[in-house]
């Protein structure tokens, strides 16, 4: 199971790599498919081994990507783990239209703190929040198809 998962990581970040950017006025958006499979990878994980994968994709997506924030990808895919983790606690308790907002504001979270750090305050709060939600909404949608293909949890 462990082999299966690092190929799908392998897979998903060449992916990452050669998916196109989507221009939004003079800036580049990347929908985020490592962010959608940390969330399989928490619904079908502990909470501490979500943190511990959310590191490692983070840690290697800092070393592939930009260097001047080497560092943040591991702090907000530690952080994001550790939301989906403890989110994992309430898929039976909370609606599915509940739950999708959860996620919906947690991929809110990752990407208003990522452009906070990346603008580091030299940006128009208008364009910070229209990246943000693009952002969010770009990934929802992803989710949104993925799911249909594949659901969330493992049928155990």
């Amino acid at each position: 199971m462990i082999f299966f998962n690092i190929i799908i990581l392998l897979i998903v970040f060449f992916f990452q790599s050669i998916f196109p950017a989507i221009y939004f006025q003079s800036f580049k958006i990347y929908p985020d498919f490592l962010l959608i499979i940390l969330l399989y990878f928490s619904f079908n994980n502990t909470r501490l081994a979500s943190i511990s994968i959310g590191f490692c994709i983070g840690f290697i997506q800092d070393l592939i990507s930009e260097v001047e924030l080497i560092g943040i990808y591991s702090f907000i895919k530690s952080l994001i783990g550790y939301l989906f983790g403890s989110l994992k606690k309430y898929d039976g308790f909370y609606s599915k239209k509940i739950l999708n907002i959860f996620i919906f504001i947690i991929f809110t979270i990752h990407f208003s703190i990522y452009y906070f750090v990346k603008f580091n305050n030299i940006f128009d709060i208008i364009i910070f929040l229209k990246l943000v939600c693009i952002n969010s909404i770009i990934n929802m949608l992803l989710y949104f198809i993925l799911h249909k293909i594949f659901p969330l949890v493992e049928k155990k």
